[in-house]
This record gives C-alpha cells, structure tokens and sequence, in this order.
C-alpha cells in the first residue's frame, strides 16, 4: 500500500500541491463552520450562513482539477506513446492507473466536502426553524 506522500509524488506536483492545498482549506472550513453551528450557534443566521456554500464550491473545484490534471496527464502520456511508436498493454495499464491519482483525490474530496455541506446546512436550517418558530 502506498503512503500519501508517494501518491504526491506519483500524481505530479503540479496538480497534488494544489489539491492538498485545497484540502486542508477544506478541512479548516468544515470544522469553523461545524464549531459556528454546533458549538456557538447564537450568533445572527447571517454570520452561520457565510461560508457555508463555500465547502460544496471547494469540492467541486477540486474535483474539476483532478479531471483536468488527468487531462493533461493523459495527453502527454499519448504524446509520448506516438512518438516511441508502440508501447507494451502493461505499460498503458500503469500509465492511465498513475493518470487516476489527481482526479480520485479530487472526487473524494467532493465528496467529503458535499458530505459535509449537507449535513452543516441541515443544521443550520433547523437553526434557522427554530428561530423562526
């Protein structure tokens, strides 16, 4: 089983740093956000709601990166297929397997992010229920 670091190093960096850049944002928002609607939840509905979409918008950037990353990725890997002229099934296997990190990264980031954002805004509408009641 490979270590996060080595799927860092495997996906490229060009596309990982981002993603793990987008992740920890994702990271500190979901728990700001949880710590504003569980924790401390008096404070105006204006206040709890800001930033709340923000998580869904981080996940599905991210997600569009990692398919772009793939893009990218797959187009210089049949660019280098073209040029050598052939190349063995096993090869190809290996190179569109390494071309799935950047946009697994990125799908499961969406959902922990769309995971999140639903269960953050079902909080926040019974909050905002409880409020108005």
């Amino acid at each position: 089983m490979r270590t996060l670091i080595e799927f860092h190093y495997v996906g490229g960096p060009i596309f990982m740093v981002p993603m793990s850049v987008l992740a920890l944002t994702l990271i500190v928002l979901i728990l700001r956000k949880s710590l504003d609607l569980f924790v401390n939840p008096t404070e105006p509905l204006a206040s709890l709601r800001r930033g709340l979409d923000a998580i869904v918008q981080i996940g599905g950037f991210a997600f569009i990166w990692g398919l772009l990353g793939q893009a990218l990725a797959l187009y210089e890997a049949f660019q280098a297929i073209e040029a050598m002229g052939g190349v063995s099934p096993a090869l190809l296997a290996g190179g569109l397997r390494v071309s799935m990190i950047v946009p697994i990264y990125g799908l499961l980031l969406f959902a922990v992010s769309g995971l999140a954002w639903f269960v953050l805004k079902q909080r926040y509408l019974s909050l905002e229920a409880a409020r108005d009641a």
